[in-house]
């Protein structure tokens, strides 16, 4: 009997309405170009879905949809951001509310000895582990060290407590070196 397969949420910093832009420009003469922008500005605004956030939880015709896409899907990419609060705080209600659906695994850019080094100290200590690690030179992984962030990781490894590697690293390190030093 096949393995089940792992349901992963993906976060990604990605512009995509401004690539979608480029690749439709590119090599395009003016005329053409106009023809296109109007024709894409017409397709978002008869496919926009509105997103109710409330300062704490998302609500709304596009947050049922963002619910049914996910669960016929293995993988979940969210492209956003980084310095956006909204952002890891939409990620982080999408995970545990997919962890119920099969989601296991919260891949986000920072490497694989740092990723698994704060899921260690959030399954060991939670929030305020994780918080102590930021304090120590080097502890702060790039991205993840702003609080909306910090939470997101917090809630992902919360969701499954009983997981092994909740967060996935698939990235080099920027800011974290000292800690991968001293790991050598």
């Amino acid at each position: 009997m096949p393995a089940p397969a792992v349901k992963m949420l993906f976060l990604r910093t990605a512009i995509v309405l401004t690539c979608s832009l480029v690749a439709l420009l590119d090599s395009a003469a003016p005329a053409d170009a106009n023809d296109r922008i109007s024709k894409l500005s017409k397709a978002v605004m008869e496919n926009r879905t509105r997103l109710h956030f409330d300062g704490k939880a998302f609500t709304g015709p596009a947050w049922e949809k963002l619910l049914a896409e996910a669960r016929n899907v293995q993988f979940f990419l969210i492209g956003e951001e980084h310095g956006i609060a909204e952002n890891p705080k939409l990620a982080a209600q999408l995970f545990v509310v997919l962890a119920d659906e099969g989601y296991e695994k919260l891949v986000i850019e920072i490497s694989p000895p740092i990723a698994q080094s704060l899921d260690r100290t959030l399954t060991n200590d939670g929030l305020a582990g994780l918080q102590g690690l930021y304090e120590l030179a080097g502890g702060e992984p790039v991205f993840f060290g702003m609080r909306e962030e910090a939470e997101l990781l917090s809630a992902a490894r919360a969701a499954l407590p009983d997981a092994h590697e909740v967060l996935w690293g698939i990235d080099y390190e920027v800011a974290s070196d000292r800690r991968l030093l001293h790991q050598l």
